[in-house]
């Protein structure tokens, strides 16, 4: 039996809330994001600015970017958002929590030589069947993107796996950002 997704309300519109916002606002569903007040210019901001970057790219045009934008509701109102009471209020979303050290110990590996960043990507992607390694999913996802989380998860609980390398400190100092920047673990020029 398939369920159809009718709408989805989000938690909070920062770089992941927002693109979760983007994505399901695209694919046509109505999308609410409750943030609070004071931060809602700047959720509102990333979106349009995003949406922006699609129509640039060509991956959208005009049209698709204003129903985009029409399909996004903000409030700051908790009542109008379903589902409040299925995760506690702490640092980094469920996924973050898991997914971050498995993307520092990625980044571990390839900066002490232990293995190409090919080979990382390929071992991940043919021996555990992830649609795509730890080190593309870094370039995908933005170094400062995931320094950010990484110093969010690392200043609440103070375990070693969420500290950011030194190499990616290096890189997103040398403006290898990933995909975003044209280069990161790989070329995109």
């Amino acid at each position: 039996m398939s369920q159809t997704i009718e709408s989805v309300a989000i938690l909070g519109g920062g770089f992941m809330g927002a693109g979760i916002a983007e994505s399901a606002s695209i694919a046509g569903v109505p999308v609410i994001i409750r943030e609070l007040p004071e931060f809602i210019d700047a959720a509102r901001a990333r979106l349009e600015k995003s949406l922006d970057g699609a129509v640039k790219r060509g991956k959208l045009d005009a049209g698709q970017r204003a129903a985009s934008l029409a399909n996004i509701t903000f409030t700051s109102e908790l009542k109008d958002v379903a589902g409040r009471d299925l995760v506690k209020d702490r640092s980094g979303f469920i996924v973050n929590f898991l997914l971050t050290p498995y993307h520092m110990a990625g980044i571990r590996m390839f900066e002490e030589g232990f293995a190409s960043r090919e080979d990382i990507d390929a071992a991940m992607k043919l021996g555990a069947g992830h649609p795509m390694g730890p080190l593309t999913l870094c370039d995908f996802i933005g170094l400062d993107v995931l320094n950010a989380i990484c110093v969010s998860l690392y200043e609440e609980f103070k375990r070693p796996e969420y500290a950011p390398p030194p190499l990616m400190k290096r890189m997103i100092a040398a403006g290898r950002l990933g995909r975003k920047s044209g280069k990161g673990f790989y070329d995109y020029v």
